[in-house]
């Protein structure tokens, strides 16, 4: 029992319609405003606020993914996911309505946050609700939602900003929001009893410090992209990875109430090599769905819906390989994930000889790369790293990975953002300092491939049988 019509008809089905409707948001949600980044800069102000935006809605996403295991276990998974699809409508709003460029910011990190939340408690829910037979196939549904999210997102934003305006978008993310909202009243009423294993109401405490420690960290690494002086900026991101660090140390004494798996912490561990493979390969990839867009329309002044088909071919790339490689034998796995990450780290080199030829298809080639990367090994990473006996564990692992993610979208677009604002990068570049930003910055990205790359060899030749066993 491992096909699609058995994953279809199995009782988790109407759940993993609603988890995937919250992963849809929030993948949207950031999509949708990458292309719309070009027009609300014009509107509001504040291009140079771009990076350090960006890296504080993937910071928030960090706390949001982090603070969800604890949400789960003391509410529940479906309390907690209500609670959100709420407060995501909330920034909806906020960014609909907004006069200035702070304001509009506000209304994102509520979005941050609550589709942050969303999706960890997404992984939790699918993790709890499938046995691991059909689990690889759910997880690899997750997928091709993020890849639909990606395939429409940006075209959508386009067609937003060229043919009515870009806060009519955050009207219609609102709407959408509402609609799942009660799709998810209705699924949780239906399968109260299939929700297969809801955590265990938890008497732990907030983890406060542990809280305070990585919102800190995450907070002067995003902040130090707004600083002139490159000495200060260093040392706010220094700063913020000791604080980081020191969060991880926190957490990996706390035992039973940790937050994250003790092993993601270590490379020498199969988890944990997994975990460095995610960050850095984020890190080297982040670029392009930050900057991108305003670069690329300064460089070939683009208009927003050219530069949405562009972006589509991230998510083209994911969505068909998620789907393709979805049913591989297991034995081939450790093959597919090493050609994935290959794939991925050749990505922001490719970017890179585009801008250095001036040639959008080379760019093109390259942002297809990524998302095909990421698609191949996405469900496979998820489904070999949940096979603890400990179904705690499971949980933790599952809202790990999200959680990583975004630590690696966070730091790599702060440094970024640090590197950008050298290099020009301002509402209005000329077309040859919009290139000579984009292939620098690409040229930088691509150094964080290379522990990615070491990262994702040693997780994969790891047995699956062996990886809990480390």
């Amino acid at each position: 029992m491992n096909g699609w019509k058995d994953l279809f008809r199995s009782e988790g089905a109407m759940l993993l319609a609603v988890y995937g409707s919250g992963i849809w948001l929030f993948a949207a949600d950031g999509l949708m405003v990458a292309t719309l980044m070009p027009v609300i800069v014009p509107d509001l102000g504040g291009a140079e606020l771009i990076g350090w935006a960006g890296a504080l809605f993937q910071a928030f996403s960090i706390v949001a993914g982090a603070f969800s295991v604890f949400l789960a276990r003391k509410w529940t998974i479906s309390r907690a996911f209500l609670f959100n699809v709420g407060g995501l409508i909330v920034g909806c709003l906020i960014s609909a309505t907004a006069q200035d460029m702070l304001v509009f910011q506000i209304g994102r990190l509520f979005q941050a946050f609550c589709g942050g939340a969303l999706v960890s408690l997404a992984y939790i829910g699918i993790t709890r609700a499938f046995v691991p037979a059909l689990r690889v196939r759910a997880f690899a549904t997750t997928s091709l939602i993020w890849g639909a999210a990606a395939f429409g997102a940006p075209l959508i934003g386009a067609a937003f900003a060229e043919f009515s305006g870009w806060r009519t978008a955050f009207y219609y993310a609102a709407a959408i929001a509402v609609a799942v909202g009660i799709a998810a009243i209705f699924a949780y009423r239906r399968d109260r009893n299939n929700e297969v294993g809801e955590l265990e109401v938890s008497t732990e405490r907030f983890p406060l410090v542990r809280m305070i420690l990585i919102t800190l960290g995450v907070s002067l690494i995003a902040t130090a992209s707004l600083i002139a002086d490159t000495f200060v900026a260093l040392m706010l991101i220094g700063a913020g990875v000791v604080a980081s660090i020191l969060y991880g140390w926190r957490d990996r004494i706390s035992g039973p109430a940790a937050l994250l798996p003790a092993s993601a912490y270590s490379l020498t561990t199969p988890i944990g090599a997994m975990s460095a493979f995610i960050f850095f390969g984020s890190m080297a990839t982040v670029a392009m769905g930050v900057f991108g867009p305003i670069i690329l329309a300064d460089a070939y002044h683009l208009p927003p819906l050219t530069i949405g088909y562009l972006l589509f071919l991230a998510a083209a790339g994911w969505t068909l390989t998620a789907a393709i490689l979805s049913g591989v034998a297991s034995h081939q796995e450790p093959m597919v994930i090493r050609i994935a990450a290959i794939v991925i780290v050749l990505s922001s080199p490719v970017i890179t000889l585009g801008f250095a030829m001036d040639n959008l298809w080379l760019i093109g080639v390259g942002l297809f790369m990524d998302g095909a990367g990421f698609g191949a090994c996405w469900g496979l990473l998820l489904r070999r790293s949940t096979q603890h006996p400990d179904v705690q564990e499971n949980a933790r692992i599952s809202s790990a990975v999200n959680t990583i993610q975004r630590a690696g979208l966070a730091l790599g677009a702060a440094f970024m953002s640090v590197l950008c604002n050298r290099l020009g990068f301002s509402d209005h570049m000329t077309p040859e300092v919009a290139r000579s930003v984009g292939f620098w910055v690409m040229l930088a990205s691509s150094l964080f491939g290379i522990p990615a790359l070491y990262a994702a060899m040693r997780f994969a030749r790891v047995p699956e049988d062996a990886i809990h066993a480390v």
